[in-house]
Parts: structure tokens; C-alpha cells; sequence
């Protein structure tokens, strides 16, 4: 996916999963998005989460920032 995509998406939220020390997976190599995506910024994401940690972690990340988004909706 992007910036094609990525506009097409709205309303929508965009992840990006990091973890620290390990290079971005390729997905499929060579592909336009896989080398797309390299050069976007951070900023451009809705929502960045670290996978520093085991699954529990990573899940726990996810749930926090659902309740997040709820309760922000439910102050507008």
C-alpha cells in the first residue's frame, strides 16, 4: 500500500508497526509499495506502535489505543 492508497483509505487509520534492531521486511521484493513505503515518514501515520516486546505487549498497545480513539470520539 500507499500513497494511492492511502488517500483512497479516508475516513481510515494508517499503523506502522516498528521494531527496533531488525530491518523492514521486503514483503514482496522489488515491489513499487514495499519501496514506497521506505520513504514515507512517520508523521504520516495515524498511529505508530513499537513491537519491541512479546505479542502480549504488541496486543496491549492495540487495546490502549482503541480505548484511546473511543474515548476521544465520546468527547466530541
Amino acid at each position: 500500500m500507499w500513497q494511492n492508497q492511502r488517500q483512497r483509505m479516508r475516513p481510515g487509520l494508517a499503523l506502522r508497526i516498528q521494531r527496533d534492531g531488525l530491518p523492514a521486511l521486503e514483503g514482496v521484493a522489488g515491489h513499487q509499495s514495499e519501496a514506497e513505503q521506505k520513504s514515507i515518514p512517520d508523521d504520516a501515520f495515524d498511529v505508530l506502535l513499537d513491537n519491541n516486546g512479546d505479542f502480549q505487549h504488541l496486543y496491549e498497545q492495540i487495546d490502549r489505543k482503541i480505548v484511546t480513539m473511543v474515548n476521544d470520539r465520546s468527547n466530541l
